[in-house]
């Protein structure tokens, strides 16, 4: 058997499999599938290299999980519709791009607390028209901040500098 084809194959058939999952990567190693046949010994040992090194890379995309990178635009609304000793939430979207979700993060004063995607069905926002509705967000209250102190809670865009309306609120547990 050829163990050169073998290893070609092998390579194509990661490279098919990274391409279905992960289209963004695929597209720097297409070149792998495409190596010559080595023919001197030092040949080889390049040509095995690069074969590892698109396995290895391979195996870390596969591993690691794939997300594309898109640039991230400002939202035109949004806002922190409530917070109490449960929950946390509000609503965040761009009429410019409305498949697209927001990461929120919401703060106590300057300290991260948590951040989640905005991506839950709201009805109001439905049957507002807001675009597809599902630009909602609902964090459980932490509960750290049902200490009755004063708290400032801010929610924010990651990744921008949109601070949504009706940030801050001011929270104090009974």
């Amino acid at each position: 058997m050829n163990t050169d084809l073998i290893a070609q194959h092998a390579t194509a058939t990661k490279l098919n499999i990274i391409k279905r999952l992960c289209p963004w990567p695929a597209k720097a190693m297409e070149f792998a599938p495409k190596l010559p046949t080595a023919r001197s010994g030092s040949e080889q040992k390049s040509f095995g290299t690069m074969r590892m090194a698109v396995g290895a890379l391979a195996f870390a995309v596969l591993s690691l999980g794939c997300k594309e990178v898109k640039p991230i635009t400002a939202p035109d609304f949004g806002s922190l519709d409530a917070v109490n000793k449960t929950e946390i939430s509000g609503w965040v979207w761009n009429s410019k791009a409305p498949d697209q979700a927001f990461d929120v993060a919401i703060y106590d004063g300057d300290r991260l607390l948590d951040h989640m995607t905005a991506n839950v069905l709201r009805e109001d926002l439905l049957s507002a028209k807001v675009g597809t509705g599902r630009y909602a967000f609902r964090f459980a209250t932490p509960s750290e901040l049902n200490d009755g102190k004063i708290h400032q809670l801010r929610a924010k865009v990651v990744g921008t500098d949109f601070e949504l309306k009706n940030s801050p609120k001011t929270y104090q547990s009974e």
